[in-house]
């Protein structure tokens, strides 16, 4: 049991370590190194393969070596690449390197890493029962978090006191020591599919997904739930800066607070959801998410800037968010098909990550047309519809019934 635990969350926490570095400490570390802030946008490129892994999930679910491991014939060869990644990274000096060249390594890297979780979630939805799906996104979304804190902070830290080299050699260190638990744990025997040990096992695809009875409505939940949260906590580092704090500040409370908060309550999130059930605590915290962003609307709108008054409310917006994260990835396993694992449950991430930037679009967008005040209180209200979407949904009975797709083919005959 407690294999299984270490296994998953060792990969889910590489997986944050090069998007914590892309999204949190490059920007810092070559804006000190005097390249001009409007050249940094070009690190949310390392979203696109998070976004579009899909498209070649079938690949992974469908191609493996049964005798290493399905899975594990594709983790290990990815962790020892990302790790080498890493390592490569230690000789381009942020000074002398275009900033052209660290975005495309570390999108090569975070296309690694996608491809791992792929996988890693096979992995997970094919060994965990049912009652250990809680604690098992619980260590997805903590790991990754944790991740995010290692990659970002931690390398902010080591770049301040050690160098820039001994960061990244740290990095494919850390990598490689979290390989460890795959290599040490036999993949052992999945949970056969539908019609026996003996059945001819299908081939994974898209067309298979969408065929089924009643996907359209998962989607819509997978793309909907994080909308108003991700568009709201887009304009959290521009609102901060333009309130007048240094980076310093906004760094410590992005990184410190809120994701080391965040992977706090992403763990404590597996018990919530074990109580309460995934449905509720999905519904409830996305709606106390939407009120968080709705008390940044008001204190936005009357110019109040004081962090004593701002914490709380990004506070509680962010460890929501966190409890309802891991609940919606427990819903994500279960409409997961035994029979395609990776795919299906790599597929409702895709549809959550273009989801999130479609609302990032948005919000920014109307930040810039009419200001702070009104763009958190659209997110806010736009959280708020989600969840009253999510209640309907996800409450009636014919809704409900949708739990037992995954124990059918995954083609839906």
């Amino acid at each position: 049991m407690r294999g299984k635990y270490a296994v998953i969350g060792s990969l889910y926490l590489t997986q944050g370590l090069p998007f914590g570095l892309a999204m949190i400490a490059m920007p810092a570390i070559l804006r000190q190194a005097g390249h001009p802030v409007e050249s940094l946008g070009i690190f949310a490129l390392v979203m696109l393969p998070w976004a579009f892994k899909l498209l070649w999930g079938p690949l992974v679910d469908n191609h493996g070596l049964a005798r290493f491991g399905h899975r594990r014939s594709w983790i290990v060869p990815l962790q020892v690449a990302t790790a080498a990644g890493f390592a490569a990274l230690a000789h381009l000096p942020p000074g002398s390197t275009p900033i052209v060249g660290f975005a495309m390594a570390l999108v090569l890297i975070n296309l690694l890493c996608a491809t791992q979780d792929i996988a890693t979630d096979g992995y997970a939805v094919e060994q965990l029962a049912r009652e250990q799906h809680a604690f098992g996104n619980s260590l997805q979304i903590g790991g990754f978090c944790l991740g995010m804190l290692l990659g970002g902070s931690g390398v902010l830290i080591v770049v301040e006191h050690l160098s820039w080299a001994a960061a990244m050699m740290g990095l494919g260190i850390v990598t490689g020591l979290l390989t460890l638990p795959v290599l040490l744990r036999p993949e052992g025997v999945a949970t056969p599919p539908p019609g026996g040990e003996n059945a001819a096992p299908k081939r994974a695809s898209l067309r298979a997904l969408l065929r089924r009875p009643g996907i359209w409505v998962l989607l819509a939940v997978a793309g909907l739930f994080k909308a108003g949260s991700a568009g709201g906590e887009a304009l959290l580092h521009p609102y901060l800066v333009d309130a007048g704090y240094g980076l310093d500040v906004v760094g410590m409370i992005s990184g410190t607070a809120l994701i080391g908060l965040g992977t706090v309550f992403a763990f404590l999130g597996g018990a919530v959801t074990t109580r309460l059930g995934a449905e509720r605590t999905l519904v409830t915290f996305v709606a106390l998410s939407a009120l968080g962003m709705g008390v940044l609307a008001i204190l936005a709108a009357i110019g109040q800037t004081d962090l004593a008054q701002l914490l709380p409310a990004l506070l509680l917006e962010n460890i929501s968010i966190n409890i309802a994260y891991v609940a919606a990835f427990v819903l994500f396993m279960r409409w997961s098909s035994k029979e395609q694992a990776g795919t299906d449950f790599t597929a409702f991430q895709c549809v959550e990550a273009i989801g999130n930037i479609a609302a990032i679009g948005a919000a920014t967008h109307l930040a810039g047309l009419l200001g702070y005040g009104a763009a958190f209180a659209f997110t806010a209200l736009a959280g708020l519809a989600v969840a009253l979407f999510l209640r309907t949904v996800l409450t009636k009975p014919a809704a409900r019934r949708l739990d037992a797709i995954p124990e059918a083919s995954a083609t839906g005959e």
